[in-house]
């Protein structure tokens, strides 16, 4: 068994079904994590800074099903909103992180969206993360991908392995364990389950070199949920709930997913 290779990951790539089994599976265990972030299904903004601004943006409880938080785009200004944890989770090597969301979006041709660590900034799709690691989708493409950067060189993009529908909704996340020492020390995966087809995809040599770069200068890291939307609409995402962590010491990370 490769290292890293979780009881979520091979849940992930099992002949399940639908999202029920995955969802359960969601909360076990996180909770014991050293950082600790979430959004739930009674939103709480008590982890988070919120940044919002422009006609029509919102950050607020979702009624839907499952509750959570529903970002709503403003229509002008920067079309942002972004969700950055209040707290950091400190990029050091050896130590095992962890994120994943389930979320929605309204119309997939109009919102962009970024998921994962990253340094402090409130508008990626204007301004790029200097370091990054998460999931990603432009605003006019349906496809996802992973994407890693490291000390503002050339961002690292595995394949597009997830296509979003209109509220429909979609699991992504992934692990990572980050090595200072080496561009090919690094380990870790995206994972993706849109509650027919789930699978994997572990980083590429690229991205484990873009993640030796973070460590150049290692910035300040925190969690970030980050949508954006177009001009002269009010696109919806609703995160149903997300989980981001690290810590010492575990097994493996996912598995408190």
């Amino acid at each position: 068994m490769r290292q890293g290779l979780t009881q979520l990951s091979k849940l992930l790539t099992s002949n399940a079904d639908d999202l029920g089994a995955l969802m359960a599976a969601f909360p076990a265990g996180r909770y014991f994590a050293e950082n600790l972030v979430t959004v739930d299904s009674v939103y709480s903004n008590a982890g988070w800074t919120e940044t919002k601004s422009g006609t029509g943006a919102g950050l607020a409880q979702s009624t839907a099903e499952g509750g959570g938080a529903l970002l709503t785009a403003p229509s002008d200004g920067s079309f942002n909103i972004n969700m950055q944890s209040i707290f950091k989770f400190p990029f050091v090597t050896g130590r095992h992180f962890g994120f994943g969301a389930i979320i929605e979006l309204s119309d997939i041709a109009g919102v962009g969206f970024s998921i994962g660590f990253g340094n402090s900034q409130a508008a990626p799709f204007g301004t790029e993360y200097t370091d990054f690691i998460g999931v990603r989708k432009a605003i006019a493409g349906a496809t996802v991908l992973g994407k890693v950067r490291g000390n503002s060189d050339t961002a690292a993009d595995t394949p597009a392995f997830a296509t979003m529908a209109n509220a429909t909704r979609l699991y992504v996340g992934g692990w990572f364990i980050p090595d200072s020492s080496s561009d090919t020390g690094s380990v870790g995966e995206f994972i993706v389950h849109d509650g027919t087809t789930p699978g994997h995809i572990e980083l590429t040599a690229a991205q484990k070199a873009q993640l030796h770069k973070y460590f150049t200068t290692p910035p300040s890291t925190y969690a970030n949920i980050n949508m954006t939307g177009t001009t002269g609409n009010n696109p919806t995402m609703n995160v149903v709930r997300a989980a981001f962590f690290s810590g010492n010491g575990f097994t493996s990370a996912p598995d408190l997913l």
